[in-house]
């Protein structure tokens, strides 16, 4: 017997001595449940890294943004002289217990991933992708997994963080802001509560032999819930980069006076941030710092992409459908219809006023009944073209029912095909029943065969039977004919169908 693996109600797994091996679906279960309370714990961890921030500057300045006010003299009063926030004036026990707690969620964290880390292991071994005692040390990619990680989670601001440095506050700042990087863990919660990572989702991937990655969920998820994945991203993306602005233009103008700018606010690094994403640029307000640049620029890039990718998922949601198309089609079609029947109404009376016109004899109300059949004609020409060039059906859709209509001229030809061949089965019962009627009344012995001689003349029936099957093979050879000549059209049809498609496909990817 082997040890047991015990996955309790929080997610974790203890070893004791009876052996059994739980299914993975119990084993997927504890992961989702660890990686919840690993997420938890993170999140709080931030939540708390921004809390101490904002304690320290609350605590440290001498009033918010905008500092210089209150009857302060703008010409004299420095921003910069109102914040000192490096090293800690004020508030340094308060601010050590909030760091004490960020540490204990911190290792709280860490104690959740190594218990993901043991179990994702046994689920890999339940699935015998790795060996029975395999642990995930011994696993590469399990390993360099785990250690990178460790490295993202174990980064935070702790007790003490302020006498590392008592001249630079960059170390103090990384502490904080690196913090941020746990977000991704939301895409491992994301993959765990999604629909594929049930049992029936497992089953079905197998089945179809299709890897349910996180980017694969992640594309699925946005697919379904454009709206709210694109929100979430964006303020996501527009507060955590604002944030970091803020903070690293605010610490490090307030202790750089070399550099002579002023701590930036959030609201006017969010403002910032924006006009940037949106590539509007009024220099306004602009990055003092070179962290703060460099925060911009990627914040402007991911941006970017947001921006890219809700531009493409509005296109493809304001697209009708192929029944809407329809719809539209079939209207814009009737229209056309009754416009070209105006126009040619029109060219009609213009006709008959000239042929009046023409009863009269009058030369000048001829010339002018002839001038307005002749523009009739031009407007029902110029009415036709465009009836023909926008007839309102897409050629995407054209070629569909193209090849709907070749499916079903298919199926016409199979049945054709069978009634054929039932005929053939039917005549040639029909031509055997009268051989067999006259091979009845042939003699069964002719005059020679009694003395072994060979027959003097060839029997009735043999006769019959042999034009029997030479009509048969002459059909045969027919309906083989036809039948290579039908798949030979079809084939041409469809491949010209093909290169039809691809070049829509072209198109559309060009525009």
């Amino acid at each position: 017997m082997s040890s047991k693996i015990h996955v309790d109600e929080h997610g974790e797994m203890e070893t004791s001595k009876p052996s059994k091996t739980y299914s993975v679906t119990e084993l997927v279960n504890a992961l989702r449940r660890i990686t919840d309370f690993q997420f938890f714990f993170s999140m709080m961890g931030v939540a708390f890294m921004i809390a101490q921030l904002e304690i320290v500057w609350s605590l440290n300045t001498t009033g918010s943004f905008p500092l210089c006010r209150d009857g302060r003299d703008p010409e004299w009063c420095d921003p910069r002289e109102q914040v000192k926030v490096f090293p800690l004036k004020e508030g340094q026990f308060l601010v050590n217990i909030i760091r004490g707690v960020i540490t204990a969620s911190t290792i709280t964290a860490l104690y959740y991933q190594n218990r993901y880390y043991h179990t994702h292991c046994e689920l890999l071994k339940t699935r015998n992708l790795l060996p029975k005692n395999a642990t995930f040390w011994r696993s590469p990619r399990l390993m360099w997994g785990y250690l990178v990680e460790f490295i993202i989670q174990a980064i935070h601001v702790f007790p003490g963080v302020d006498e590392v440095d008592q001249k630079d506050p960059n170390f103090l700042i990384l502490a904080n802001l690196l913090m941020f990087l746990r977000l991704w863990q939301f895409s491992r919660v994301l993959s765990y509560h999604s629909s594929f990572n049930t049992s029936n989702g497992r089953f079905i991937g197998t089945l179809t032999n299709v890897h349910f990655s996180t980017p694969f969920m992640f594309k699925t998820t946005l697919k379904d819930h454009a709206a709210k994945v694109i929100g979430l991203t964006s303020l996501c993306l527009l507060f955590v980069s604002s944030y970091c602005l803020h903070i690293i233009d605010s610490y490090i103008c307030a202790v750089d006076m070399d550099m002579k700018c002023s701590p930036l606010s959030f609201l006017d690094s969010a403002w910032l941030v924006t006009i940037t994403i949106l590539t509007v640029g009024y220099g306004d307000i602009v990055p003092q710092t070179p962290g703060g640049r460099f925060i911009t620029i990627m914040g402007s890039l991911i941006g970017t992409l947001i921006t890219a990718i809700t531009i493409a998922v509005t296109t493809s949601n304001m697209s009708l459908s192929r029944a809407e198309h329809k719809v539209v089609t079939f209207l814009k079609k009737d229209e056309n219809r009754r416009l070209l029947q105006q126009k040619a109404a029109e060219c009609i009376q213009a006709s008959y006023r000239w042929y009046l016109a023409k009863q009269t004899g009058h030369i000048g109300i001829m010339s002018h009944a002839e001038i307005h059949v002749f523009s009739a004609l031009r407007n029902f020409r110029s009415t036709k073209r465009y009836v023909l060039s926008h007839d309102g059906s897409d050629p995407t859709d054209r070629q569909i029912t193209m090849l709907e209509t070749m499916e079903v001229n298919m199926d016409d030809l199979k049945e054709k095909i069978d009634a054929l061949e039932l005929s053939l089965c039917l005549g040639a019962s029909s031509e055997n029943a009268e051989a067999i009627a006259v091979a009845k009344n042939e003699p069964k012995i002719l005059q020679g065969e009694a003395n072994g001689d060979p027959p003097k003349e060839e029997p009735e029936w043999a006769r019959v039977l042999t034009q029997m099957l030479k009509r048969s093979s002459d059909k045969v050879a027919e309906l083989q004919k036809d039948l290579a000549r039908l798949s030979h059209t079809v084939t041409r049809h469809v491949d010209d169908a093909n290169r039809r498609l691809a070049a829509l496909e072209e198109k559309a990817t060009g525009l």
